[in-house]
């Protein structure tokens, strides 16, 4: 039983640094100002919300749902998932910087250098 319980908190500090990683890189999260900490990640038709200091995670659905997580599985396959999708993330924000790097620097410079 403690085994699983350490398995849970490991894997809640895992999720809540990605979270923390991804909400701010991505600017589609926010962390609160309060004491708690408590990180915020729109995802999934919905928002994830892990809160450090009472170590809490919740789901709270656009359509007014709300499900508390707290079994070590779920948090792992959440990890998993947003792993997935935030290195897609990086992927496309990086073609996307080549793309706009290409088309603003190959612009000519001879106007510049003829005068």
């Amino acid at each position: 039983m403690k085994k699983q319980c350490d398995d849970g908190n490991e894997a809640k500090e895992h999720l809540h640094k990605l979270l923390k990683k991804v909400a701010f890189s991505t600017n589609y999260g926010e962390e609160e100002k309060d004491y708690t900490k408590t990180i915020n990640l729109n995802i999934g038709g919905g928002m994830i919300s892990y809160d450090p200091y009472y170590q809490k995670l919740w789901f709270y659905g656009h359509d007014d749902s709300e499900f508390e997580i707290d079994d070590s599985k779920t948090i792992k396959r959440l990890v998993k998932d947003i792993e997935k999708r935030y290195k897609e993330f990086e992927m496309k924000i990086n073609i996307t910087r080549q793309k706009i790097v290409k088309e603003i620097f190959d612009k000519p410079i001879n106007q510049i250098i003829d005068e």
